[in-house]
């Protein structure tokens, strides 16, 4: 089981030649680990799995471990191959990584639904790591329906989902029909109310450059001290509301850079370079002038 809380979505930092810069990674670990994180998620959306190959991934995985200190570390997928996908469930499964997180093969939107949950059997009847689903509608144009997720419940290499709908009414309903897996919420907007709907945290973009603020709050919840939760998010929802207008990675991947976490700012394309000032500006007048109040210190 994973523990609750905030799992960064992690950036992938490059040097100059594009290479993954393995220094700036182990400084954004560091990052993460100092900031409450409750563990950590690599080569998803905003890690740019998209544009990594399989055995980049793998490494990326394998360094991540080695460097969190025994935080989770879950492997985003980001493939519709299904080579490749099995490949690289085994790999961390190998490297004893806590989950992969998948979304369904989306070049192949239109297919009937039962063939993606084909595609979800077949990869969990690896020998690899357990499975996260990720439900991104808006990126892949694949919704899920509740037979489905009943179906891919009962595997017991299922461990749960992440959901990055931005509708509210999923909540409830997810935890319904998975009343003992793992869900995590992707919108960050939506983090108190999965919280109050009975979910783990949340896998969070956002928390690339947030993750202090975002594990005090969820610190704050489980202890019982939900007034102080919302007294936080309503600090930081202007910043979160903000940053997810933005083009990510490459906006966070800016203000990292900005910060000092991480040695060069460039996304691989066709992400292009951003400038970290207007995230930067809503950080300022948000987190940065009630750090104090929110109790934890501004990188």
């Amino acid at each position: 089981m994973l523990p609750t809380g905030v799992y960064p979505a992690s950036v992938t930092p490059y040097d100059s030649s594009g290479k993954i810069d393995v220094g700036s990674f182990a400084k954004l670990i560091a990052y993460f680990r100092a900031s409450g994180c409750s563990g950590i998620v690599v080569s998803g959306s905003n890690g740019e799995g998209p544009s990594m190959s399989s055995p980049e991934k793998r490494d990326l995985l394998r360094t991540c471990i080695q460097l969190s200190h025994g935080l989770p570390v879950i492997l985003g997928l980001a493939t519709s191959s299904m080579e490749d996908a099995r490949w690289l469930t085994n790999q961390a499964g190998a490297s004893e990584a806590a989950a992969v997180l998948a979304l369904p093969p989306s070049f192949y939107k239109n297919v009937e639904e039962d063939g993606i949950r084909k595609w979800f059997m077949a990869l969990m009847e690896t020998k690899g790591a357990p499975l996260l689903y990720y439900h991104h509608p808006k990126l892949t144009g694949i919704e899920v329906s509740i037979d489905f997720l009943r179906s891919l419940a009962e595997h017991p290499k299922f461990l749960g989902l992440k959901d990055s709908s931005g509708n509210p009414e999923n909540l409830k309903m997810f935890r319904e029909v998975l009343p003992e897996k793992q869900l995590f919420v992707g919108d960050e907007n939506l983090i108190i109310e999965a919280l109050d709907a009975g979910w783990n945290g949340t896998i969070s973009g956002a928390s690339n450059v947030c993750a202090p603020w975002m594990s005090a709050l969820i610190s704050d919840y489980t202890s019982g001290n939900k007034e102080s939760a919302q007294e936080k998010f309503k600090i930081i929802q202007p910043a979160i509301q903000k940053m997810r207008s933005l083009p990510q990675p490459p906006n966070h991947k800016a203000v990292l850079h900005n910060w000092g976490i991480i040695d060069c700012p460039f996304p691989r394309l066709p992400y292009l370079e951003a400038d970290p000032t207007e995230e930067l500006q809503i950080l300022r007048e948000t987190i940065g002038v009630h750090r104090d109040n929110i109790g934890v210190p501004r990188p």
